[in-house]
C-alpha cells in the first residue's frame, strides 16, 4: 500500500481523534484547525513508520495523530494562569481528604475544605478534566526531561539501546502503576484508551453522566501519576 493509499485509509483517525479531543476543550477552538493538525500528525506517521518495530500502523498514526493536535493546543496555551493555581489547589484538597478518610472525597467535602460551595467544585473538577484531554501528551513522571505517554509509546526511531532499555522500563513503571489503582479506575481508563469509547459512550456502559465520567476520568488520572512518582521514588 502506497503512502497516499495509506493517507485515505486512515483519515478516519484524524476524525475520532478530533472528535475526542473536542469535547474536553473550549468552545472557541475551532475543530477546523484541529483537523488540519492532525492531518499534518498522520501525513508524519506515514513517513516515520517503521513495521519492524512490531506497532500496527493504526497505534502509532493515532499517537502521531494526537502528538500533533496536543502540540497545537499547547501552543494555545488556553488555560489561564489563575485557573491553573485554582486546579492545583483543588488537587492538592483532593489527594489530602482521600489520605484523611480513605475514600473519594464528595464534592461537598471538598467545597468545604476549598471554601466553595458544590457547583463550584463541579466546575473544578470539569476543568482538572479539560486539562487532561492531552493525557497522552501529559508528563506522567516528573523530571528534568519528563516523559509523556505519547514519548513511552511511540518511542523514536534513533533510540539507542539505552534509551529502549528506559522506555521498556517506563512501560512496565505504568502498567504497575495502573495495577495499584482502584478497579473502577482501571475500567474507565481501559474504556476510555484500549477500547476508545467517548465519555458519552462510558457514562452509558457505567450508568453515570458524561459530566460524572468525566470527573471520574481526572481524578483516575491524578492517581495514576501519583502511583508512577511513588513507585519511582519521587515525591
Amino acid at each position: 500500500m502506497d503512502k497516499e493509499e495509506l493517507f485515505y485509509k486512515y483519515l478516519p483517525i484524524v476524525e475520532r481523534c478530533v472528535m475526542r479531543i473536542k469535547e474536553r476543550i473550549p468552545a472557541h477552538v475551532e475543530a477546523d484547525d484541529l483537523v488540519n493538525q492532525g492531518v499534518i500528525g498522520l501525513l508524519d506517521a506515514i513517513d516515520r513508520f517503521d513495521p519492524q518495530k512490531g506497532v500496527p500502523f493504526p497505534v502509532f498514526a493515532e499517537i502521531r495523530v494526537r502528538g500533533a493536535i496536543m502540540d497545537y493546543l499547547r501552543s494555545l496555551d488556553w488555560l489561564p494562569r489563575s485557573s491553573r493555581g485554582r486546579l492545583k489547589e483543588y488537587e492538592e484538597a483532593l489527594k489530602m481528604l482521600e489520605q484523611k478518610l480513605g475514600r473519594e472525597p464528595t464534592p461537598k467535602e471538598l467545597g468545604d475544605l476549598l471554601g466553595v460551595d458544590e457547583e463550584e467544585v463541579h466546575r473544578l473538577e470539569l476543568e482538572v478534566a479539560n486539562q487532561f484531554f492531552v493525557s497522552l501528551a501529559t508528563p506522567i513522571v516528573e523530571s528534568e526531561n519528563p516523559q509523556t505517554l505519547l514519548d513511552v509509546l511511540a518511542g523514536d526511531e534513533e533510540e539507542s539501546p539505552e534509551a529502549i532499555c528506559e522506555r521498556v522500563e517506563t512501560i512496565e513503571l505504568l502498567a504497575k502503576a495502573i495495577d495499584k489503582l482502584p478497579e473502577r479506575d482501571q475500567l474507565l481508563l481501559s474504556l476510555y484508551y484500549r477500547d476508545n469509547l467517548t465519555m458519552k459512550e462510558i457514562g452509558r456502559v457505567l450508568d453515570i453522566s458524561e459530566s460524572r465520567v468525566s470527573q471520574l476520568h481526572s481524578r483516575a488520572l491524578l492517581r495514576l501519576k501519583d502511583e508512577i512518582n511513588n513507585l519511582s521514588g519521587r515525591e
